[in-house]
């Protein structure tokens, strides 16, 4: 951290130097605006969002001899940091197929440019003309509409819908984290956003949490078309099943209203599922693997519910 000594200047303001470094990184020019803002005990400082000031970053990802995971693991990487454009060079055309599919779950990502061994991936959103909280709203709402369908009696066609909705979830949360990482970058899109950082950690963990639950949708509702249930727990199921709905749908409300008193309630009554769960496994399903995975599942989704209402409760206090 530098010192800069104040200077008067004229009989009512003061003025100070700008680091030079700072200048040039910001492709600043005499002349140019700034904006200041007040704050009790400090000043921020930053520059215009003129044209000559978006920098455009650029990602070669070199796929030579790399598993496929890898290159995955690579491509995320870069999505999740903003880069606009990413090359993947030295493809072969197993690889360019995967890389096609891992794109498609990627929002925003369109292919600029393909050959025999390369794919050039460029960024079309504009992340200041995202919002966070729609983003959110939307997961929230596939959610419920994988909760309606989950245990009804059409499994073989849900089984594949709810993947689907799944896939949907995975391309929303990666945006609202890729979005979350822009605004604790730059101040600026933070204040666009109208957040404070406190918010912005909420919603970077309701999102992992509600793309977790996707996930148990899905494992839930596959573990029911297979565990063939006894007609004498299937009630047993649906009844822990609407339980966690319920908390679910309070847990959302908690979050959307910073209602601390509902985030206590669905936090503190966690321990109700857990039992009813095990008592399942107690009561015959024990030697069923698919009703145990089932119910493993179940305890997740209840796990993932109660850290949102943590999480609610703790940006609340």
């Amino acid at each position: 951290m530098e010192t800069r000594k104040l200077i008067s200047f004229g009989s009512s303001s003061y003025v100070i130097s700008l680091p030079k470094t700072w200048v040039s990184q910001n492709r600043l020019e005499k002349g140019d605006s700034l904006y200041v803002e007040e704050k009790s005990n400090e000043l921020i400082i930053t520059s215009g969002d003129s044209e000559k000031q978006k920098e455009v970053k650029e990602k070669q990802i070199d796929c030579s001899g790399k598993p496929i995971e890898k290159i995955k693991c690579e491509l995320f990487a870069a999505y999740l940091n903003n880069y606009n454009i990413i090359e993947l060079r030295q493809l072969d055309e197993e690889r360019i197929m995967k890389v096609k599919e891992m794109l498609q779950g990627l929002a925003g990502l369109e292919i600029l440019e393909q050959t025999s061994d390369k794919i050039i991936a460029k960024d079309l959103i504009n992340i200041k003309e995202v919002s966070i909280k729609a983003l959110m709203r939307r997961i929230d709402i596939i959610i419920r509409s994988m909760m309606d369908d989950a245990m009804t009696s059409d499994q073989k066609n849900n089984v594949k819908s709810l993947y689907d909705r799944d896939e949907d979830i995975n391309r929303l949360h990666y945006l609202v984290r890729r979005i979350i990482t822009a605004a604790l970058e730059d101040q600026k899109i933070s204040r666009l956003f109208e957040t404070e950082p406190k918010d912005i950690l909420l919603d970077w963990e309701v999102a992992l949490r509600l793309e977790k639950i996707g996930d148990n949708l899905k494992r839930i509702n596959k573990c029911i078309s297979k565990s063939k249930i006894e007609d004498k727990k299937f009630p047993v199921v649906l009844d822990i099943f609407n339980k966690l709905k319920s908390k679910y749908l309070g847990v959302m409300k908690a979050y959307y209203s910073k209602d601390l008193d509902i985030a206590c309630e669905v936090e503190t009554t966690k321990r109700e599922i857990y039992d009813k769960c095990d008592e399942l496994l107690q009561n015959g399903c024990a030697s069923n693997k698919q009703c145990v995975v089932l119910a493993e599942n179940l305890k997740t989704m209840n796990a993932m519910i109660a850290n949102i209402a943590k999480s609610v409760v703790l940006n609340c206090v």
